[in-house]
């Protein structure tokens, strides 16, 4: 059984990356960035290993992207949110039966 409570966690990190990302959605990286934590939300309403794995796979493609902005505040930011979220989602994954 999965533990919600890593979801749930996982969850609280999706809105903490939305809330870093808002104040850019006009801009098309913003745009794509909200899209793709619209889209991890979208997949973790049905928590399983391949939705999981799915989240992961994004969330590493994202990190890969913003990985030479890291430079700016905001960025190291929203890449510390992502990391912990991957953290959770590991977690999450390695219980799921």
């Amino acid at each position: 059984m999965i533990n919600v409570s890593e979801i749930g966690k996982a969850l609280g990190e999706i809105k903490a990356c939305e809330q870093i990302v808002r104040p850019y959605e006009y801009t098309a990286a913003g745009r794509a960035i909200l899209e793709g934590l619209n889209r991890l939300r979208g997949l973790l309403k049905t928590p399983s290993k391949t939705n999981i794995d799915q989240c992961i796979s994004i969330i590493e493609k994202g990190e890969d992207a913003l990985g030479v902005y890291r430079y700016m505040s905001v960025v190291e930011d929203l890449l510390k949110h992502l990391s912990k979220l991957k953290e959770h989602l590991k977690k999450a994954k390695e219980r799921l039966k």
